[in-house]
């Protein structure tokens, strides 16, 4: 796979295990661990009973996962862990900004997709989306949400309004994820089998897309 952008703004990727500060957070049989980076002290069990877990990360001093169709959450240093919401169906893919969670959710088998936000003071999860087409890594940026889908990057307002497409790929194809810093979305690009990828820049709130050579190291491979 295409190395992905990791952390922005004290994001971490989501998945079965994170890297943030000097630890390592590793979910195993319903528990969630925190490891030392450089093994400097004994592994540290923070959750225990954590249930089917199905993502998680790091923001601030929390360390969030989905599982069991609720979202939690349980401090850096240790503690109990916490319900923020009930009722979402698994998430695919999550992300933290501007005081939200923002999902991607999916039965991909029953060819439903979602996207969803939850405020991370605790409340009830909130649909945005529902679509038929697959997609994944919803960003929340400004009064928006993205999230990609095989045809490129589509926005939607938070308080309403209909999808639309504000980045088409055009035959090419999108080989990683969507990030963001505080003035633009970024994810990889390629064209033909074995073409170079490009990073994309996508200016937050419109403009015009800018393409940024990748590193050397990340570009004389097709994803996959």
């Amino acid at each position: 796979m295409l190395a992905r952008f990791d952390s922005v703004h004290g994001i971490a990727a989501a998945g079965g295990s994170v890297f943030a500060g000097n630890f390592d957070y590793h979910t195993k049989r319903g528990t969630i661990w925190s490891i030392p980076s450089n093994n400097s002290s004994e592994p540290k069990l923070l959750v225990d009973g954590a249930g089917a877990v199905d993502q998680i990360q790091v923001y601030g001093e929390y360390l969030y996962w989905t599982g069991d169709g609720a979202l939690r959450r349980v401090k850096l240093s240790g503690g109990n862990s916490e319900t923020i919401a009930r009722g979402a169906v698994p998430a695919l893919d999550f992300v933290i900004n501007e005081g939200v969670l923002c999902f991607a959710a999916g039965i991909p088998l029953g060819g439903k997709y979602y996207v969803y936000t939850v405020p991370l003071r605790g409340g009830s999860a909130t649909k945005h989306h529902e679509s038929g087409g697959a997609l994944s890594h919803p960003v929340p940026a400004s009064d928006s949400i993205y999230w990609m889908t095989p045809g490129g990057l589509t926005r939607k307002r938070i308080d309403g309004g209909n999808p639309e497409l504000v980045y088409s790929a055009e035959g090419n194809r999108i080989t990683s994820g969507l990030t963001r810093d505080a003035e633009a979305l970024y994810f990889f690009q390629t064209g033909a089998p074995r073409s170079k990828h490009r990073i994309v820049r996508y200016p937050i709130g419109g403009g015009k897309p800018r393409f940024i050579a990748a590193p050397a190291a990340q570009t004389n491979h097709a994803d996959g």
